[in-house]
């Protein structure tokens, strides 16, 4: 005969929890983790995780939500951010002639609200300053071209930036109408208009040569208007993320005995065969 009693009662209860966690279709989904806050601790059998900037150690999904949405954990983490932008990325590579291809993406820090947060969230920002100050004269070399990528609020900083880098503004080489991944136009988050396009400048210095672009297709004709979608991977970050059709668009621009020069992509996310690559977001 059953007696009740608290003991036999827990006892219910957790062997009915450990049927529901062996039942699939009542198990709850693993959540993903983010390798940017937090880290797997090694040699443990559990789900236990440490907080990158404040070296706690949560067991449960629930507690590293909970610690992120901490004041504690939001303090450390601008410490930290403020710590990994003092130290900088890597020096600039260099070669020796200097490199005669230059492509960069600049993180361009904006002065409206909605434009600053969307993206400090993604990256570290960087003043008009700051990219001035970047040695890319000195690595470029004598005879070399420049693909800048900038948008709208920043055209006017984008050319004093060519300048500054010793180049001789020439062009829009590409507008970028930006698509979703179906097909839908992108909006920005407002700058007097919610323009959704980037442009890629092209800009010159010394007496570098350069294939000339005809109309007539079968040739290395360039659209000047390029609609499509970043082509970033499910699962990935699409801020901020330029097209891979870039670097066709740079090799068919080049004349057939300058495909094989020294190129270098700076604030590059990752590295690509036959460029040299430079970034504080580089993949290792």
């Amino acid at each position: 005969m059953y007696t009740y009693s608290y003991e036999n009662e827990r006892r219910s209860r957790g062997i009915a929890l450990a049927l529901a966690s062996l039942s699939p279709a009542r198990a709850m989904p693993r959540q993903p983790l983010d390798t940017k806050t937090w880290s797997r601790v090694p040699d443990s059998t559990s789900r236990a995780c440490q907080c990158l900037a404040c070296d706690v150690i949560v067991e449960t999904w629930h507690g590293r939500k909970k610690h992120v949405a901490s004041e504690a954990h939001r303090r450390n983490e601008i410490i930290r951010a403020e710590k990994e932008r003092a130290a900088g990325p890597a020096a600039i590579p260099t070669t020796p002639g200097g490199f005669n291809v230059v492509l960069a993406d600049p993180p361009w820090e904006y002065s409206n609200k909605a434009s600053v947060g969307a993206a400090r969230a993604e990256y570290p920002t960087m003043s008009l300053a700051r990219l001035r100050s970047l040695p890319v004269s000195s690595v470029a070399a004598v005879d070399s071209v420049l693909f800048l990528w900038t948008t709208g609020p920043m055209l006017i900083v984008a050319g004093a930036l060519v300048k500054a880098w010793g180049f001789e503004y020439k062009n829009v080489f590409v507008a970028w109408e930006k698509l979703t991944k179906k097909g839908k136009k992108v909006y920005g988050p407002g700058n007097h208009s919610r323009g959704g396009a980037e442009y890629l400048f092209v800009a010159t210095r010394g007496r570098y040569s350069y294939s000339r672009l005809r109309g007539s297709e079968g040739d290395r004709s360039i659209d000047a208007v390029w609609r499509g979608h970043c082509g970033a991977p499910p699962g990935t970050k699409s801020h901020s993320r330029k097209p891979d059709e870039q670097y066709e668009w740079i090799q068919r621009y080049l004349k057939d005995d300058m495909k094989d020069v020294p190129k270098l992509e700076l604030f590059a996310r990752r590295r690509r065969e036959g460029w040299s690559s430079w970034g504080e977001g580089l993949e290792k």
